[in-house]
């Protein structure tokens, strides 16, 4: 829907790992987040298979449908 590239992480242990970037970052105020971050390179690229078309109508779809609801 976002109609952007998704990287995947090669392992499953990205949240911790992030987790652990900030940490890094807090410790050391001077240290960019770009330099906490440890280097990594993506399993595989998942692009959107949905045209910009279809995704802003499904969009658009659910936002009447929550408008409907209540919701905004």
């Amino acid at each position: 829907l976002a109609q952007v590239p998704i990287t995947v992480y090669p392992t499953p242990h990205a949240t911790p790992l992030g987790a652990v970037a900030l940490a890094r970052a807090a410790l050391d105020p001077s240290r960019s987040l770009a330099d906490a971050i440890v280097r990594w390179q993506p399993e595989r690229v998942v692009m959107p298979q949905w045209s910009a078309d279809r995704a802003s109508g499904f969009r658009a779809a659910w936002d009447a449908e929550v408008a409907l609801a209540g919701g905004a």
